[in-house]
C-alpha cells in the first residue's frame, strides 16, 4: 500500500495510521502528503467509514460511523458507483452487479455520501486507494472485493503494489511471533466405528488433524485427559 502516493484514500475498519498491519510505515508515507505548511498544496484527502473511534478516523477528512455488519454492503455500493465510471472494463462488468441505489437501501448506508466518495476516488483514477481491515465470516470476500476496486481505479502498479522487502519484513514478523501449535486440544471419543471414521476425514480435511483427535471408545471407558480443566460437550442420552 504506497499511501504517499494517493491522493484520494478510502479506510474501511482499516486503522492503518494505528493498529493495521503496519501502521508506522503506513503513517510514514500517508504523512509525505498530509502536510499543510511551506507551501505545499497537494494535501491528500481521507474518507472513513468504521464501526469503532480509531486514529485514521480522527485523521480523517470525513468519518462515517457504521456497524461491523455494514462493512461488505460498503464496499458493495462503493464497488457499483465506480463500476460505471471504471475505465478498466473487464473488472467494472464484474463490479456493475451491484447496485449502489438497492444495496444502499437494504443495509441502511447514506446512498449520497457512497455517491460523492466514489466520485472522489474516480476523480483520482491511479492516485487513490481504498483499503479494509475486513472482520468476521466476510473478511476474505471484502478483501477481494477492495482489491477489485482498486483494479478498476487504475491503482494496480501504482498506490497498490506488491513491495517484496515489506513482504518479507512481515513473513519475518508472522513466522517471530507465532505460537506453537498445541496438540490435541480436543478430543473427540465415539463408540461408533462409522462416526470416528467420518469425523476424523472432515478433521483432516479442514487441516487440523494436529488440534483434533478422534478416538473409538465406550463411554464409560472414558478417562479426562491430562492437564487443565477443561469442557465437556456430548450428545443427550
Amino acid at each position: 500500500f504506497v499511501f504517499e502516493k494517493a491522493d484520494v484514500v478510502v479506510s474501511i475498519d482499516a486503522d492503518f495510521l494505528g493498529s493495521w498491519i503496519r501502521p508506522a510505515e503506513f503513517t510514514k508515507g500517508f504523512s509525505e502528503r498530509r502536510t499543510i505548511h511551506f507551501g505545499k498544496t497537494d494535501q491528500n484527502k481521507v474518507v472513513v467509514f468504521e464501526s469503532v473511534p480509531t486514529v485514521t478516523g480522527v485523521a480523517a477528512d470525513r468519518r462515517t460511523p457504521i456497524r461491523t455488519s455494514q462493512e461488505p454492503a460498503v464496499l458493495a455500493a462503493l464497488a457499483g458507483e465506480i463500476s460505471k465510471g471504471s475505465r478498466e472494463a473487464s473488472v467494472a462488468s464484474l463490479l456493475s452487479r451491484y447496485s449502489s441505489e438497492k444495496v444502499c437501501a437494504e443495509a441502511g448506508l447514506d446512498l449520497a455520501e457512497i455517491k460523492k466518495t466514489a466520485a472522489e476516488l474516480l476523480s483520482a483514477r491511479g492516485r487513490s486507494l481504498v483499503v479494509v481491515g475486513g472482520r468476521g465470516p466476510q473478511a476474505l470476500e471484502a478483501q477481494i472485493l477492495s482489491l477489485a476496486i482498486n483494479a478498476a481505479l487504475g491503482n494496480i502498479g501504482s498506490t497498490l503494489d506488491f513491495d517484496r522487502p515489506m513482504w518479507s519484513a512481515m513473513l519475518y514478523d508472522a513466522r517471530r511471533s507465532a505460537k506453537p501449535r498445541p496438540a490435541h486440544v480436543i478430543q473427540g471419543r465415539d463408540s461408533h466405528p462409522g462416526a470416528v471414521r467420518l469425523a476424523t476425514d472432515h478433521v483432516r480435511a479442514a487441516g487440523f488433524g494436529q488440534e483434533i483427535a478422534i478416538t473409538q471408545e465406550a463411554w464409560e471407558k472414558q478417562l479426562p485427559p491430562a492437564g487443565p480443566p477443561g469442557l465437556i460437550n456430548c450428545n443427550p442420552p
